[in-house]
């Protein structure tokens, strides 16, 4: 970095134990592989859990999660699965199948 004049933000910067989870850029990095982190997966699951559910499905979900429309949710959970699909290809295609589970309304 020093030859190229540049230098670390130390306000950026952490130093993190040799137990402690390492999370860059949203993902857990204290494996081989990257993962989604913690909050992600539990994000992700509770959006599929409530819009398959019978007595809250899709509309009732977006609509407690302040989205003005029905179809800008669905294209935000879709996001969120390719997202995970790219970093966990497995998780990703489980959460891919509910998501085409749901009963949107159009």
């Amino acid at each position: 970095m020093r030859q190229c004049e540049l230098s670390p933000n130390t306000a950026k910067t952490a130093i993190a134990s040799p137990g402690a989870r390492k999370i860059v850029l949203g993902l857990n990095v204290d494996q081989s592989t990257p993962r989604l982190c913690r909050e992600y997966r539990s994000r992700l699951e509770q959006h599929l859990h409530f819009c398959l559910h019978p007595e809250v499905g899709p509309v009732i979900h977006a609509r407690r999660k302040n989205f003005s429309a029905v179809l800008g949710f669905k294209n935000h959970l879709r996001g969120l699965i390719a997202y995970a699909a790219q970093v966990e290809p497995t998780f990703g295609a489980q959460k891919l199948a509910e998501f085409q589970r749901i009963p949107w309304p159009f």
